[in-house]
Order: C-alpha cells, then structure tokens, then sequence
C-alpha cells in the first residue's frame, strides 16, 4: 500500500472511528457517524464535533514531545536503554525510521478528519434554509467549524516544526521548504494528483489564516482548564506561530492580551505546581485535553522517563533516559519549587551497575485516570499554558529595540512564582538577559517538546549535557555533539511518501 494511500485511509478510519452521538468531551466516542451519508442535520454537527478533540488525546502528550527532547542536549540514554528511540537519540535517524512516518501519517489523518469537518459544516451553513437549520444552530456550526480550523494549524504547526526549517524570511519562499497544504477532503488514489511540497512562506501563510478563521468564530471568554478552544487559546496558539517566524510585536500583543485579560495566574506554591501535573488542574492552564480512565494516550512519563514495571508505584524506576547533569544544575534547587516535581533521586540499575540517580518525574501521571494502583503516567496534556505566554512575552521583548526591562520584568515575574524568595533580577546586558530567557524556556517546558525547535530557531548546536553518572549513561551517546544547521535538525520525510509521491522527486530534506 502506497504511503499516500495510508493517508487517506487512515484519515478515513480517524473519522469513522471519532465520529460520535455525544458532545460529552469526558468520553472518546464510540459510536460513529456513518461518513457515506456524511453531514445532513444539525444533529450529525453537533455528533461530530468530540471528533475535533479526540485526536488532541494523542496528539499532546506522545512520542512528538518525547522523541524531540531526548535527542537533546537535556537527557542521556541510560547504559542498557535497550535502544528505545536510539537512532534518534544517537543523531543517526534517516528516512526508514517509522517514528518520522508515524508522526507524518498522524498530522495527516488529523488534517483529513479536520477538512472533513469543514467541508460538511461549510455545506451545512450554505444549505441551513433547505436543511431547516435554525439561525442559532448556524452559529454553534460555524463555532465547530473555527475549532477544526485550530486543530488543522496545531497538525500544520507541527509538522512545520518537525520537518521543515527554522522560520527565516529570506528563505520562505524556496521552493519545497513547506509541506503538502491539502484543505480539502478528496481522498483519491490518483498518483498524479498528490499535492507536493509548498514553500514555507505558504505552510505559515495558511497555519495564520486557519488561526484567522478560528478566531472569527470562537469567543468563548477564556476559563483555567478548559476542554474546548477559547479565545484566549486561539490567540494562545497565534503568539507561539509568531514567535517561531520571529515577528516579535505581534507575538508580544497576542500573549500580553490573553495575560492581562484572562482570568488565569501562574502556580506559585509547591503543591499548585504539582497539582498543574498530578492532577491536571491549575491557575494557569488556558486549555487541557479532556480524558478519563478508559484513555490510554499522553502516557508520557512511562517507558522513556520512569518505566516502573517493578512495583508499578514509581518507587522502583527503570527509565531509558536520564536528565544530564548539566539540566540538573540549571535549577536552584533547594529554592526552585518546579525541582521536586519534575524530577526525584532514586536508585536506578543499568546491567551490573546501580545507583542513585535523578529520574525525570514530571509526568507521573494523573491517579484519577488509573485503572488500577499501577501507575499507567496517564495525564491530560495542556496545549497552551501561561508560563509559556510569559516566555513569549520575554523573548519578544528581548528581541525589540528597548525592550529590555519589559522582557526583564516578565522573566522575573515568572521566576517569582516558581522559585521561592526570588529577587527580581538585572541582567547587566542584553545577551545574558537573552541567555537567561532560554534557560528558562528549558526549565519550565523540558519534557514537553519544545526544545530541539527552540536550538533549530535561535540557531544553535546541540551539545549532549553531561551525565550524572558516566558509569550508569551510553558513553557512545554521551558525547554527541552537532552544529547549527546540522541536516538532522529536520525530520525526514518518510521513505514511502517518497517513493509513492511523485511530486516529492527531489524535494526531501537535505542529507537524508
């Protein structure tokens, strides 16, 4: 079977398979809305809408956010990790590694549920007066609409982040430096009609419109722990794309916006810091995806941080990855209250070794989503959180003429809440201000993703932190170190997508 053909089919047994009766976002659907007969009522709308957000349980919190911090400078591969993501990790992946396609096919099936569900909504409101929809079921339709709009430019987004390069405006209009922007559902076998690369430009120009689109339609005032998009979430989203294109002011005024109007407050106690990720329930949490204890994804903390197949209580951990030593000794750890949360000491085995170490700890799990005592590191992702926003806020900053003590002052106001009797800080100069503002991307958002893109955009090397213990850490991947613009940097496209495609002749990623 040819890998756009996957595509298709895959996106197909998406929607059959997300497609529901109910609007209850406590539960997966599992009762499918027949795709031959597609979108008539109201009813087959409002049915189809946890469609939108079930494949949110997967997409935040899973190998996407794994696979891109352990092959950073934040975590060594422990002596006997079994290879679990080594290729990756030891910067030797290419083109038939499946992690690159399993990624690619899975925005992909996203992207073909999600034009699906726009499509059908944009007939259903040209068509209301014939279909007898009222002009309030329009609005809710119209609401549907916008969030499939935001979950396709969450998929595009990260497939720009994955496999494509760094945003850089006198380089977004190389031919082949996006990907395929396919906005229609028109499953097709048809070789010849595949869609190829476009240029970044384009992949950036529709992940804003869709943001556009989303925003025309969702008002919804914003409250902490959110299942559905808000308002404050789509500008949320729209302050992250403008900060990895580098357009400072707007990603400034969009997270600035949503800080100083939601009614959300950054966790500033030990046990609020904790509860942001045992329980999922915080001050800060613009939006988390809802799950219940028969979901099984956003397993993140599990068989590459803490893998506790021992006890099954995270008493007797067994990772493959360990934090290096050099993360470690970012934080203040007897004051930063983030420390004892995202990670704990524990003695650890590797072959005939043991010993104390610290096991990365941040995601446990949420208990209330267990099915048993054993831990299953089950948690509810969170898509879009305040922390980050102030992030945003001081990196833009930082990067605009003037801006210095306003990028200051949010970096401070951030580490105010999570270290306790912080000082608010100077800086003394511009480039430590800016060094400063990373570190704290790594320490408050390690774990979840964001770093190997982080390096890609500030156009930095990877150098693999030093380990807590050599004796108990892969000495050969220990020492990895690239340069900026390594080709690695990307992803691969996949090889079937290569060879069934005919328009990707000569548009993979250089190197691979």
């Amino acid at each position: 079977m040819n890998s756009m053909k996957k595509i298709i089919y895959i996106a197909l047994s998406a929607i059959v398979a997300l497609g529901a009766t109910s609007c209850n976002m406590e539960f997966f659907p599992y009762d499918s809305l027949e795709i031959s007969k597609g979108m008539n009522t109201y009813k087959d709308a409002l049915s189809y809408r946890v469609s939108i957000y079930s494949p949110l349980k997967s997409f935040v919190g899973s190998l996407r956010e794994t696979i891109e911090d352990t092959r950073s400078d934040l975590f060594n591969a422990k002596a006997d990790f079994g290879n679990y993501y080594g290729r990756w990790h030891s910067w030797q992946n290419d083109i038939t590694d499946p992690e690159a396609g399993s990624v690619w096919y899975s925005d992909y099936a996203i992207i073909g549920n999600v034009n699906f569900a726009i499509d059908s909504y944009t007939k259903l409101i040209d068509n209301a007066e014939a279909l007898g929809i009222t002009e309030e079921e329009v609005k809710n339709i119209e609401l549907f609409r916008g969030e499939a709009y935001m979950v396709r430019a969450m998929a595009y987004l990260d497939l720009a982040t994955k496999y494509c390069a760094a945003y850089d405006a006198d380089k977004a209009d190389e031919p082949a430096s996006g990907v395929p922007l396919p906005t229609t559902y028109n499953p097709t076998s048809d070789a010849a009609s595949y869609p190829g690369r476009t240029t970044l430009n384009e992949t950036y120009g529709l992940i804003l419109e869709d943001i556009s689109e989303a925003e025309l339609a969702i008002d919804t005032p914003g409250v902490p722990n959110s299942h559905y998009f808000t308002k404050d979430a789509v500008l949320a989203l729209r302050a992250r794309v403008y900060l990895y294109m580098g357009e400072w002011e707007a990603a400034f005024e969009d997270a600035r916006w949503v800080v100083q109007n939601g009614p959300y407050a950054l966790a500033n106690t030990p046990e609020a810091i904790r509860l942001m990720w045992d329980g999922d329930t915080s001050t800060e949490n613009i939006m988390r995806v809802s799950k219940n204890d028969k979901d099984q994804g956003g397993a993140t903390g599990g068989y590459y941080y803490i893998n506790d197949q021992n006890k099954g209580d995270g008493t007797t951990p067994n990772p493959q990855y360990l934090p290096t030593k050099t993360l470690l000794d970012m934080y203040d750890k007897e004051n930063d209250m983030r420390y004892p949360v995202y990670f704990e000491t524990h003695n650890v085995k590797a072959g005939y070794e043991k010993a104390d170490m610290v096991v990365f700890y941040k995601f446990k799990g949420n208990p209330s989503l267990r099915t048993d005592s054993r831990w299953n590191y089950v948690h509810m992702g969170k898509p879009f959180r305040l922390a980050e926003l102030y992030l945003i806020m001081a990196e833009s900053m930082a990067e605009m003429e003037g801006g210095e003590e306003d990028a200051a002052y949010y970096l401070n106001e951030l580490r105010k809440a999570r270290i306790k009797d912080y000082t608010p800080k100077t800086y003394g100069s511009l480039e430590v201000l800016k060094e400063e503002i990373r570190k704290e991307r790594v320490k408050e958002l390690v774990g979840e993703g964001f770093r190997m893109h982080d390096l890609k955009r500030w156009g930095l090397g990877m150098t693999r932190g030093v380990s807590q213990n050599t004796a108990m850490t892969h000495s050969a991947y220990d020492q990895v170190s690239v340069l900026a613009g390594n080709f690695r940097f990307l992803w691969p496209i996949p090889k079937e997508e290569m060879d069934a495609n005919p328009q990707f002749a000569g548009q993979q990623n250089d190197g691979f």
